[in-house]
């Protein structure tokens, strides 16, 4: 099947879209999900009809009944394949759905024009356009409200929480701050708004269209190759579109952080100062942004990020410990010195020793 092929198949309206789209256009509202007629949910099907292999027809049949009533957590063994740890689905078109939340991580790619989210917790909401090319990630609990009209295109791609912690999260470099920043968002299971949006480009959507081919195949390891695909999706989502990502659990709005982090990993030689000049901050107020919503101060995370790149030279390169105090802004190679074994109890030479001959034993 080609992308062609499957697009087209995408946009003929399933039966309950049809039945959607005649009473949007008759009362100029949604349907309740749960009003959407037992015979339209309730059937033998493959996996759910709006599933793309249903879409493509290589489902398997199996009996599975949805009861709506039950789905406000929306658990995995309703929607995921035995086998599989990830499953696309499209968001049927003219459905609004109730507010609920799933036990695993939803990544919702706007194909075609634009959707709209509702994130939901106790203490509020935020609403969200869903722009083409966008991508939201939604962590398991997090409720939400999705809905779409008869002019957009949304996949919903449903990943295992298992699979994402163990995997996914494995895949983001621990010298990375900005990976970790987003790590935590995804998996804190804080009581806020959790969520992260990528505004994207062509690039995602040509890995995005290739992950769907990938998914309605039907080959031995057709599994195993959509986890190594998504997982390049994701690593991606973060070189790629980093500075531009909103994040639901910024305190005070701080939309800009992401970007600020981004900034300091690739310009190591920039003060405090010169950062927050950048960005038309004050020193002060950034340094605030930074405690609320971090923990701790800019000085902090750039030492932070300076100690784990030290440490990434030291065992990856033969660089000498002064050329690497330059390339990390220190004003000497004491200063440098003096700042690593604070943080991990020996010095830079006695690091580099350490780990090269934990490695050689490793290959013996």
């Amino acid at each position: 099947m080609t992308i062609e092929e499957l697009e087209n198949r995408m946009e003929e309206f399933l039966p309950f879209e049809e039945v959607l789209r005649d009473y949007y256009q008759k009362n100029g509202t949604y349907m309740e999900e749960k009003d959407i007629p037992e015979n339209l949910v309730e059937l033998p099907f493959a996996v759910p009809h709006n599933d793309l292999k249903s879409i493509a027809g290589t489902g398997k049949e199996i009996q599975r009944l949805l009861n709506y009533d039950a789905m406000w957590t929306i658990r995995e063994n309703i929607h995921f394949i035995p086998g599989y740890d990830i499953f696309l689905q499209k968001h049927a078109r003219y459905l609004k759905t109730q507010p609920h939340d799933h036990d695993f991580f939803e990544l919702c790619y706007q194909y075609r024009g634009s959707c709209g989210q509702i994130i939901l917790n106790e203490n509020g909401e935020e609403h969200l356009t869903l722009s083409e090319g966008g991508f939201l990630l939604i962590p398991p609990g997090q409720k939400h409200i999705a809905f779409a009209d008869g002019n957009c295109m949304m996949m919903n791609i449903g990943v295992r929480a298992s699979t994402f912690t163990e995997t996914f999260s494995g895949i983001i470099p621990e010298e990375s701050v900005l990976g970790g920043f987003f790590s935590n968002l995804l998996t804190s299971g804080k009581n806020s708004l959790s969520y992260l949006y990528f505004p994207t480009d062509e690039r995602i959507r040509v890995k995005v269209r290739e992950l769907m081919l990938i998914y309605v195949s039907d080959g031995v390891y057709t599994s195993g190759i959509l986890n190594v695909q998504l997982s390049l999706i994701l690593l991606m989502l973060l070189e790629l579109h980093g500075q531009e990502c909103r994040s639901g659990q910024l305190k005070g709005g701080h939309r800009q952080l992401p970007a600020v982090l981004r900034y300091m990993e690739e310009n190591m030689t920039d003060t405090v100062q010169e950062t927050a000049r950048h960005f038309g901050y004050s020193p002060d107020h950034l340094n605030r942004i930074f405690r609320e919503n971090l923990g701790k101060s800019m000085r902090e995370v750039r030492l932070d990020i300076s100690m784990k790149k030290a440490a990434a030279f030291l065992k990856d390169t033969d660089f000498p410990v002064s050329v690497i105090s330059e390339y990390l802004g220190y004003a000497d190679t004491t200063s440098l010195i003096r700042m690593f074994k604070t943080k991990y109890g020996i010095t830079p030479a006695q690091y580099r020793r350490k780990i090269r001959s934990t490695f050689t034993k490793k290959d013996y």
